[in-house]
């Protein structure tokens, strides 16, 4: 799947260039496995295009290889990422957390726990401060982050989000803290409009898509026995 930027910013001027500003130049990949090692979900990016690689089975998540079975409650996220932020590449490699997944009646939420620090990708300026604080986070509870949907009986349906880390005040710290807030700053309220607006138009064509696929996918199931997707094509 490629990002085109210049076509985003027809449409949606800030939303476009901070996508191009931040995106472009982005290289992650972002994969689950389970404790065997198993890929349950992958995702990988750079220079502007992206490929997901997941299998489904009776509309439900299973291994990218061997037999479908059924997905634990836990699953392991390995987390490679690296943008620019100003003038200097930042990022992080072999970032590993848990991935806990929520799924009752009235909740559906994923939970990220990292407790080992990853190895970092940082400016060679940075070779002469103390490294100590940026293992601090890692220690303890961890770094958690939490996002879900949970309605009750006559209440609103709520997105929730949450996150917690404990930090250690330092001049690597302070520096981090500014090239990220250069990013928080560049988020405007036009451009998180934007983003609403490109999101939305996003879900209600997926919703399009899947209701011109259901009848080829049959009245008693709203997906096929057994699907596999690799996208990596241009749209």
């Amino acid at each position: 799947i490629r990002i085109h930027t210049d076509a985003l910013k027809d449409r949606y001027p800030a939303f476009g260039d901070y996508v191009a500003k931040y995106a472009d130049p982005a290289h992650y990949r972002f994969s689950l496995t389970d404790k065997s090692g198993a890929i349950w979900f992958d995702l990988r990016g750079a220079d502007r295009q992206f490929d997901v690689h997941y299998r489904a089975a009776q509309g439900r998540l299973v291994p990218l290889y061997g037999p479908p079975r059924t997905r634990p409650d836990t699953l392991e996220l390995h987390v490679d990422f690296t943008t620019k932020l100003k003038l200097f590449t930042v990022g992080v490699r072999n970032l590993v957390a848990d991935f806990i997944i929520t799924a009752t009646p009235h909740e559906r939420a994923w939970t990220m726990i990292a407790r080992r620090e990853p190895e970092w990708s940082l400016p060679f300026i940075t070779e002469r401060f103390l490294r100590s604080p940026l293992r601090r986070p890692f220690t303890g509870t961890g770094v958690i982050f939490h996002l879900g949907i949970r309605d009750s009986a006559e209440a609103q349906t709520l997105l929730e989000r949450r996150s917690h880390a404990e930090v250690q005040e330092s001049a690597i710290l302070r520096f981090l803290n500014s090239l990220g807030s250069g990013a928080m700053s560049d988020l405007s309220d036009r451009t998180e409009r934007e983003e609403e607006q490109f999101l939305r138009e996003v879900f209600l064509a997926l919703q399009a898509d899947a209701r011109a696929l259901a009848p080829s996918l049959g009245a008693g199931s709203p997906v096929a026995p057994e699907t596999e997707k690799a996208n990596a094509a241009d749209p």
